[in-house]
């Protein structure tokens, strides 16, 4: 690999977002299929899969008290056949409360081994993967499936793409954007687009903490309020209807030599004291000392609030985006 093709572990600023991949390691994939998996998924997911927008859709798996197990990619591979992208430290845990509701089903549940996911940022990457696949999803289009690749165009500001491959048929494309596009190895950079974009994560450690209005998902369309019954569904809709969500997600910037990641509270300073007022779904760190968080916190706050880590005098955060 060239070594100028090459950005190791550093997080890099939006304005070097120009023909960069990686493999998403940390997120894998969950197959549900078979004559009952629309049926199935419809009776488990926040969102409407009848109303499924170009086969492909945030949305989230919900305990019977509304509070998300997991936030999940979704789409449609092919009839009776869907596809869950979750961040991989979850997806053994889930697999098996996702295969508890199934046993009276006819479906089929299971993580994918098979197959690579690889993700590409930048302002180029479009004209460059299109060399090579001659075809790519649009905005009006943001799927492509075929036997060997399956594409996911993001629509958003910064351009980015997935793209899922058999390994073993792996080796043409590696060969191909080696050469072509820049590898960046930390799996952040595409974590810090998420906490950008107001996308949420879910992690093992945060699994049934918050209702999916906290994580905003509904601004992706991903939570309908009117399908009917789903796992979950009366605490989800009381809340929307009523009101009640008193939590939303945020992007926090600060700036900090060293960060503690075992802390999870975040603090707002109220008069002179200092009170616990959310939680740290995940921190990152980019160049020059700058943090970026993506957390659940009260909905109330606004940007001239000052945030802290629980108990931490050096690390000071301000809102830079509250996500409604």
């Amino acid at each position: 690999m060239k070594k100028n093709n090459y950005y190791n572990n550093k997080i890099l600023f939006s304005k070097k977002y120009y023909k960069n991949w990686m493999y998403l390691q940390d997120w894998g994939l969950i197959h549900v299929y078979g004559i009952d998996s629309k049926k199935y998924l419809q009776n488990q997911l926040t969102l409407d899969i009848n109303k499924l927008k170009d086969n492909f859709s945030l949305c989230a798996h919900c305990n019977y008290k509304g509070k998300v197990i997991s936030s999940l990619r979704l789409f449609k591979y092919k009839t009776n056949h869907y596809i869950l992208m979750e961040r991989k430290n979850i997806i053994k845990y889930h697999l098996k409360i996702l295969k508890k509701y199934s046993i009276f089903l006819k479906v089929n549940i299971v993580i994918d081994y098979n197959n690579i996911i690889f993700g590409f940022i930048g302002k180029k990457i479009s004209y460059l993967l299109n060399i090579f696949f001659k075809k790519l999803p649009s905005s009006n289009k943001v799927l492509i499936i075929n036997k060997k690749y399956k594409i996911i165009k993001l629509n958003e500001k910064i351009m980015r793409f997935i793209i899922i491959v058999l390994k073993k048929k792996s080796y043409k494309i590696k060969n191909y954007i080696i050469n072509k596009f820049n590898y960046i190895k930390n799996n952040n950079q595409w974590l810090s687009l998420d906490i950008k974009t107001g996308i949420p994560n879910i992690d093992i450690i945060h699994s049934k903490k918050f209702f999916p209005q906290s994580l905003n998902l509904n601004n992706f369309n991903g939570i309908s309020f009117n399908k009917g019954c789903y796992n979950g569904q009366e605490m989800v809709t009381k809340i929307h209807f009523l009101k009640k969500n008193k939590k939303s997600l945020f992007f926090l910037k600060g700036m900090s030599k060293n960060i503690n990641n075992k802390n999870n509270y975040l603090e707002f300073r109220i008069k002179k004291k200092w009170k616990i007022i959310g939680s740290i779904l995940f921190i990152i760190k980019l160049k020059n000392n700058i943090i970026w968080i993506q957390a659940i916190l009260n909905n109330k706050l606004n940007n001239k609030n000052i945030i802290r880590i629980y108990n931490n005098n050096y690390c000071f955060f301000k809102i830079e985006k509250k996500f409604n």
